[in-house]
């Protein structure tokens, strides 16, 4: 069964140019406008909206490309998804660009452009129809609605799958063309690529279905075409089942009594005319709309009912003279059903990011009634150019105006907020950043505005409990920390926080059952470790301090804090050799605090001095010493000591002397006259070319850090 084309007559000033010269000029003309639009994102950041989550902050994706990296992609999910290719993707970022954002908006940007370029050669392929085909690909390129999906890093997954997706289509037109266990193995190929990258692909059959009736004009034995489709809808119905895993073991699926059937049918309606308006006239979009929990207003959703029955009526009624028409409207409606809150994911309303491809069946069935009109209408040819040159100029402008919103944190949520009502989410995200930030009083209002727009926000009472905290109110703090325990008992950095409050407040006794249950709530809680530690530290339990410690530097390898008390600790237990690593390290991570420094510099003296042989190591302390003098420029007189030291321990007395001598100068110059006599009595021993085993010199004192 063979497809029919129709030609196209292509000319340019009327010269008659090879049809490959012309695609190749339009599918440059194409990329040069999708990189004039999204090119500078190279210079964004990455936001607070799960790109910590998916990048910044994920130790497996931070890590590169690894083999336990590439395992753990594909057995576990992705922030309640299933999307193995998206999260090596990252990795592959990582691996290339480390933690540069504008790396990994690169990726997105390419990946876009590839697929805007794709768009078009498939479409023009597969219709015939040189400029309609055009003009969808430009219009998919830099519809501000498609911000969303290219500017945000963890969006990925769009423009990702979007490129298999189009991929896909091209093998299926292949196929049609040239059937054959090979052809139709590709098109299974794209799309187990593209079921991978994102689920949202499992319409695949129904669009395919669609293409077979336009403009492939396959209408010929139904049953055929639905039975070939049988591999396909497998590979879909895995993907379904791989999707509801994942979303199910983040607790991603709302339960039924929270999200009634009504509700979701109400938004359902409701969400598809916002769509068609939001592709007619993209205003005001917003990273997140805020769910319709209290409900729509009736006339709202009669108005979407009727709006979506007489466009369904329209395209049925024009189907044998328009079919692209029906064929635009079932691709733009089918492909939202995984996403349009039949099953309510998450607490959105809807997202500027679904529209990525269900967009091009709009623009298919509009581009091409357009062009319909203007064959009949051949004296308005220079209008219609015009037009089209115009709109998508516009388009274009807002796009590049829409990706500004997206180049840092604080840009995002200050935005989201002016667009919308009520939107507790962005204040609880725009109210984070700013507490990392360390602007209490600013975080303090968002957190607050998050409650009070939604009562039960068990995390922002947390955070707004953090804030408190920080501002040294543990009595204001505690009431918000218990009141988001009670309606989420699983919060466990709730747990945590309360904790801190309890040993600022003096009461240890009533901290530790604190961490203690963050602990079993998630064993691998490094912040839980590091306090519960400190707490056992303080009582003398040391053992259980350093299985604590080290399991805070196992969840977080550069916590300055974790490594320092536990080079400390163990230091104070006479382990000095096994301080040494855990205190080099802090002291790496953080060369200006004074903590890490001293103690190792303790470390180093008993590395130096020790009397007993075996727990000396000359050369380790002269490394070790050597390095302190640079970073304290030779300038202070306890570490001057301690290199003269660990000099006499490798039998280097001349230098040994030097350094004493030196820090003797200092004692004396700061009028500290006895250790200046104790520096003297060392100088004394090097001069006789004996190393120095005298453990009554004063040295730095073990620091701990909170």
């Amino acid at each position: 069964m063979s497809a029919s084309f129709e030609e196209e007559n292509t000319s340019d000033a009327g010269i008659i140019l090879p049809k490959r010269a012309l695609l190749v000029r339009i599918c440059l003309c194409l990329a040069f406008l999708t990189l004039a639009v999204y090119l500078r994102t190279i210079q964004f950041d990455f936001v607070n909206f799960d790109d910590n989550a998916n990048v910044y902050e994920n130790g497996l994706v931070a890590s590169g490309l690894t083999l336990h990296g590439f395992i753990n992609a594909f057995v576990h999910g992705s922030l309640a998804n299933w999307d193995p290719l998206t999260t090596l993707s990252h990795m592959v970022d990582c691996q290339v660009f480390g933690l540069w954002a504008g790396g990994h908006h690169l990726t997105n940007v390419l990946l876009h452009t590839a697929t805007v370029v794709l768009l078009f050669l498939v479409l023009q392929s597969m219709t015939g129809r040189l400029w309609p085909s055009a003009l969808v690909a430009a219009i998919f390129a830099v519809h501000p609605l498609h911000v969303e999906s290219v500017a945000w890093v963890s969006e990925r997954k769009d423009v990702l799958s979007g490129l298999f997706f189009v991929l896909t289509l091209g093998a299926y037109l292949r196929y049609v063309r040239r059937p054959g266990k090979g052809s139709y193995a590709l098109v299974l190929l794209g799309l187990a690529l593209g079921l991978m990258s994102k689920s949202m692909l499992v319409t695949m059959p129904a669009i395919l279905l669609v293409l077979d009736w336009w403009p492939l004009k396959r209408t010929d034995g139904w049953k055929k075409l639905i039975v070939e489709k049988v591999p396909v809808a497998a590979l879909s119905l895995a993907a379904t089942v791989m999707a509801f895993w994942a979303q199910e073991q983040a607790h991603a699926v709302e339960a039924l009594d929270k999200a009634p059937l009504g509700l979701r049918l109400e938004n359902v309606l409701v969400s598809y005319v916002t769509y068609l308006w939001q592709t007619i006239w993209p205003a005001n979009l917003a990273a997140y709309y805020p769910y319709p929990v209290a409900g729509l207003p009736l006339e709202k959703v009669a108005i979407a009912a009727l709006v979506l029955a007489g466009i369904t009526a329209l395209v049925i009624w024009q189907r044998k003279e328009r079919p692209y028409l029906l064929a635009g409207w079932l691709w733009y409606a089918m492909m939202l059903v995984p996403v349009i809150g039949l099953v309510k994911l998450g607490n959105q309303a809807y997202a500027d990011r679904y529209m990525y491809l269900p967009q091009i069946g709009l623009s298919i069935g509009v581009i091409w009634w357009l062009a319909g009109v203007g064959e009949k209408l051949a004296s308005i040819h220079y209008i219609r150019w015009a037009a089209a040159t115009v709109s998508i100029f516009l388009l274009a402008s807002l796009a590049y105006t829409q990706s500004l919103y997206w180049k840092n944190t604080e840009a995002l949520w200050t935005r989201t907020i002016a667009v919308t009502d009520r939107n507790p989410l962005a204040h609880y995200d725009f109210g984070t950043w700013l507490l990392q930030h360390n602007e209490l009083d600013k975080a303090q209002h968002e957190f607050e505005t998050a409650v009070q727009q939604r009562p039960d926000y068990a995390s922002a009472l947390n955070n707004l409990g953090l804030v408190l905290f920080y501002k040294n109110k543990p009595d204001e703090a505690i009431p918000n920390l218990i009141r988001a325990l009670q309606l989420d008992p699983s919060q466990y950095t709730a747990l945590n926080n309360l904790g801190g409050c309890f040993i600022m407040k003096g009461r240890d006794a009533d901290a530790e059952p604190q961490f203690r249950q963050a602990l079993r709530l998630k064993p691998d809680f490094d912040d839980a470790h590091f306090n519960l530690a400190n707490l056992l530290a303080r009582r003398g339990e040391t053992n259980e301090a350093i299985q604590h410690y080290q399991a805070a530097v196992a969840g977080n390898p550069r916590d300055y804090g974790a490594l320092n008390n536990l080079g400390s600790i163990l230091l104070k237990g006479g382990r000095t050799k096994e301080a040494v690593p855990s205190l080099r390290k802090a002291l790496a991570l953080n060369s200006a605090k004074t903590e890490a420094r001293d103690n190792l510099n303790q470390a180093v003296w008993n590395l130096a001095t020790a009397p007993q042989s075996s727990l000396r190591d000359g050369p380790l302390a002269l490394e070790i010493a050597r390095q302190l003098n640079e970073l304290t420029k030779g300038q202070d007189p306890a570490f001057l000591a301690t290199l003269a030291a660990a000099e006499a321990e490798n039998g280097h007395f001349d230098q040994a002397s030097v350094a004493v001598s030196k820090a003797q100068a200092i004692a004396l110059r700061e009028g500290d006259k006895a250790n200046a006599a104790l520096l003297g009595e060392q100088l004394h021993l090097y001069e006789q070319k004996l190393p120095f085993r005298d453990t009554n010199l004063p040295v730095p004192i073990v620091k701990w850090s909170n």
